[in-house]
């Protein structure tokens, strides 16, 4: 049996470098979504999220479950950058309506009321509309 990092095939990438694209291409859009609340292309950006499945990846579904209980935590990492994907997917197309009607997305930091006798509490982050 070929151990996962090794690809069975030259033609095909290894279950590391299919990650790193998948990651590449999700903290793209992220960090789009992230600093503008919008990305450049939001139809082909919505296609390629709703196309890259990542258990649908032949290099990754075959490491994830041929492996048994070994390496929990890229398993795990696997899971959770799928997660990133639905969000993001569900946020473009939840705000492609929105945005005209409301404006772009921001990040604005919450105002905590200081005292003088107490700190202030660190400051959390809130998606805001304009």
């Amino acid at each position: 049996m070929t151990p996962c990092w090794v690809a069975e095939d030259e033609d095909e990438f290894t279950v590391l470098e299919e990650l790193g694209l998948a990651t590449a291409d999700l903290r793209g859009y992220a960090g789009q979504v992230q600093v503008r609340g919008w990305v450049e292309d939001e139809a082909g950006a919505i296609a390629r999220l709703q196309q890259l499945r990542l258990l649908g990846v032949p290099a990754i579904a075959r490491f994830y479950f041929e492996e048994g209980d070994r390496y929990p935590l890229l398993k795990a990492y696997v899971l959770r950058l799928d997660y990133l994907r639905l969000l993001v997917l569900e946020f473009l197309q939840m705000g492609a309506g929105a945005q005209s009607a409301w404006g772009p997305l921001c990040w604005q930091p919450l105002r905590a009321s200081r005292s003088p006798e107490k700190p202030a509490p660190p400051q959390r982050h809130m998606m805001t509309r304009y």
